[in-house]
């Protein structure tokens, strides 16, 4: 596992995270990671992202996901230009159990082979905050994520079913495979398609 010098504080009872890390010396120049805490990626739907990406992302930035680094995004900067997201993920912390992935992808102008690469980046770098002595997950879930299609019960209403199948298609292209229990899963999960990976 890569290093990105994440930090993770616990405040009033929730997680808050920091990320601010160059990836030049991963083979990516020019390339950023950033919790929403540092940078918000503001996405729309008219943008070349995957079918219910950008909803996604604007729903966990919102009722304050931004300051507490709800979002992980990779942005480029090149000389002269201004910062383009080109990877995202949106993830909830709950209790002391695994950390949770609400949607993960990327902007449809990169290649499948390198927008895959810089999903994985994202992955990594939520394990690690997982793995952050300030974590409130317990060791026995550190090395394992989940994937909850739970925030699209409130997606608009004409689109929520082709946002939960690209959803679902999304997870399963990282790996993810539906939650058996036992152990039991979280009753908020309820309803909703769950996924999980070990690491």
């Amino acid at each position: 596992m890569a290093t990105y010098h994440a930090r993770v504080a616990l405040r009033g009872g929730e997680t808050e995270v920091q990320v601010d890390h160059g990836l030049t010396a991963a083979g990516h120049p020019h390339l950023f990671l950033r919790a929403s805490s540092s940078a918000a990626p503001a996405l729309s739907d008219t943008d070349p992202w995957p079918p219910g990406l950008a909803w996604s992302i604007s729903d966990r930035l919102s009722n304050g996901g931004d300051a507490k680094g709800r979002v992980l995004a990779i942005w480029q900067e090149l000389p002269g230009g201004d910062p383009v997201p080109l990877a995202v993920l949106a993830w909830h912390a709950h209790g002391t159990g695994p950390l949770y992935v609400l949607d993960a992808g990327y902007n449809s102008v990169l290649t499948g082979e390198l927008g895959r690469e810089l999903t994985a980046v994202l992955l990594d770098a939520l394990l690690e905050i997982a793995e952050h002595s300030n974590s409130p997950v317990s060791n026995a879930w550190r090395q394992q994520l989940r994937w909850s299609q739970v925030a699209l019960k409130h997606a608009p209403h004409g689109q929520r079913l082709l946002y939960q199948r690209e959803n679902l298609r999304r997870a399963l292209e990282l790996r993810f495979t539906k939650h058996s229990p036992p152990p039991a899963a979280a009753a908020w999960t309820r309803g909703a398609w769950l996924g999980e990976r070990s690491f």
